[in-house]
């Protein structure tokens, strides 16, 4: 329910106000076009709003009126595709990673969102609880993907709110949607989601191993309480 509250919060905050801005921006634009539709008339009086003075001077002043107009529009498109594109952004926070002290092995591994490849640690550790035997301990920042590379990118922010990213060896070059933090908690998100769907199994396949064992040991516990000379137990057709 808050996550509803806050993106209600942020599209009043910051989109709708961009949204009358560039409504503004046109009602301007098309009031200034109008004032200029006389500027063909040969006496200043013929002139939209030209109070009489000169011809000259008012069509300057619709000129300036326009460009306002244009910068205001231009403006407002700009900071509304930025605060979009700002909306989608996810938040990063180191304490959602597990602490290394408590796992006794740490895995190096190489994940990949499609754009980028990432450096991943994670801790392993035997417990009797295998939901927490694997801890997500490091996730690295974006590599470049090209021909297994592996430079860190470096990344900028451009005039529309998208990022884009280079790397430093191979000039590689991407564009996205999504800035370095939040391409590191989607990662973070899609490991833990392995690594639950992966306990998970290993905790059924304990489970069933279990079950196994249990029966083999019934099994042989119904065995020993058996006559040892009769191994097979009684005969089911001897007559009684």
């Amino acid at each position: 329910m808050s996550d509803k509250k806050e993106k209600v919060s942020y599209f009043m905050d910051k989109i709708f106000p961009e949204f009358v801005k560039s409504f503004l921006g046109a009602l301007l634009l098309v009031f200034a076009t109008w004032l200029g539709k006389g500027s063909t008339s040969k006496t200043p009086q013929d002139l939209p709003f030209s109070f009489g003075i000169n011809k000259d001077l008012a069509l300057l002043i619709y000129f300036i009126v326009l460009l306002y107009a244009l910068k205001l529009l231009y403006t407002s498109i700009k900071n509304l595709i930025i605060n979009i594109y700002d909306s989608r952004q996810l938040f990063f926070n180191l304490d959602d990673l597990d602490d290394p002290d408590f796992y006794r092995t740490l895995v190096t591994s190489i994940s990949t969102d499609g754009l980028f490849f990432y450096q991943i640690i994670k801790g392993k550790s035997p417990s009797y609880n295998a939901i927490n035997s694997t801890g997500l301990i490091e996730i690295s920042n974006p590599k470049c993907a090209k021909d297994n590379c592996l430079t860190e990118v470096v990344h900028t922010k451009t005039s529309f709110g998208r990022y884009k990213y280079r790397c430093p060896s191979c000039n590689n070059r991407v564009k996205s949607d999504y800035g370095v933090v939040t391409l590191i908690e989607q990662v973070r998100l899609i490991e833990r989601k392995e690594i639950l769907v992966e306990s998970i199994r290993k905790k059924k396949e304990e489970e069933l191993q279990l079950q196994k064992e249990r029966e083999a040991f019934e099994f042989l516990e119904k065995q020993s309480n058996q006559d040892p000379f009769d191994p097979f137990g009684p005969d089911p057709f001897a007559k009684k």
